[in-house]
């Protein structure tokens, strides 16, 4: 847990303010907000998606979980009105998200540095959960129980990650049935997908990464090398079999 922190605190940092970063996200996905450069791949339609499902509004609150530099929640914060709380493990990430607040003038959002599976949050006081591409790298009944301490009863949990779809996957927090994961922590499956285009948007992700390879690395210096092997590597995945698949799924508190 000690490295993963490290890590990402260390990524958060380098790309919190890069231009070039900022360029790369925008290429890939010219529909999002100018000011929103998420570390995942994701596009509008995704948050329009999670922002209906959470179905929170002025009067109600929710998290986002594993936040990173902050952009996704704060998006469904200004689309809904809700207040936000965002959670993350990484400092540099958390720091940012704050920036980002300050900067959009959303006074109704603050950010946790805190550990998404023991997030020292009160019981039952949210009304929604969102978290992207995060879930993955932790025990999944661990998170999920979490999550349902932390919502109230009727809460709905929207959220993105991957299931594996093989025995050796390098990550082996990746769970292979989140359904399940979730059903064992007393929630009820509202909606399961299986997202067919997630490498069309991955791979642009990468791709854009790749187009800017130079101008990245002259910004941030070695910081970048997570970024561009990450993206050499991913190309290169695009020609074999999946061994994961990306999923959304949406969960009702029981």
């Amino acid at each position: 847990m000690d490295d993963a922190r490290l890590e990402f605190d260390r990524m958060y940092a380098a790309i919190a303010n890069s231009q070039v970063y900022r360029q790369i996200v925008h290429r890939a996905f010219p529909d999002l907000s100018e000011w929103l450069t998420p570390y995942s791949a994701i596009d509008l339609a995704l948050l329009e998606r999670i922002a209906q499902i959470l179905n929170v509004g002025p009067n109600s609150s929710f998290i986002d979980l594993a936040c990173g530099l902050g952009g996704p929640g704060l998006w469904v914060c200004e689309r809904t009105g809700a207040s936000l709380v965002g959670v993350d493990f990484a400092g540099a990430g958390i720091n940012a998200a704050r920036e980002l607040a300050r900067q959009r003038g959303t006074a109704r959002a603050s950010f946790v540095d805190a550990d998404a599976t023991h997030t020292c949050l009160p019981a039952k006081t949210f009304d929604g959960l969102m978290s992207i591409d995060a879930i993955q790298f932790m025990d999944g009944l661990s998170v999920a129980t979490e999550i349902a301490r932390l919502l109230r009863p009727g809460g709905i949990v929207a959220l993105t990650t991957w299931e594996a779809l093989a025995d050796d996957l390098p990550i082996a927090t990746v769970a292979k049935d989140y359904c399940a994961v979730f059903k064992a922590a007393g929630f009820s499956i509202r909606h399961y997908e299986s997202l067919a285009n997630f490498r069309e948007r991955e791979n642009a992700l990468y791709a854009s990464v790749e187009f800017y390879r130079d101008a990245l690395r002259e910004e941030i210096g070695e910081d970048a090398n997570p970024l561009l092997e990450e993206a050499h590597d991913g190309l290169a995945r695009a020609k074999e079999p999946p061994r994961v698949r990306k999923i959304f799924l949406a969960a009702r508190c029981d």
